[in-house]
């Protein structure tokens, strides 16, 4: 039956192309709406100590 394996093939083929359409508009939108984090390492930020060698 190939008619039902063309069938079969499309339908996935639409389903995962929608879903990654869906992904990017959502995480684009989610990067519009929420501000910019501070990362928690930068207050971690001590200054290298320098090497017995240079």
């Amino acid at each position: 039956m190939p008619q039902l394996d063309t069938i079969f093939i499309s339908l996935i083929f639409s389903w995962t192309w929608t879903m990654i359409y869906f992904m990017v508009k959502k995480t684009s939108t989610i990067r519009m709406t929420l501000p910019p984090k501070i990362f928690s390492h930068t207050k971690f930020n001590k200054q290298t100590l320098t090497l017995p060698w240079t």
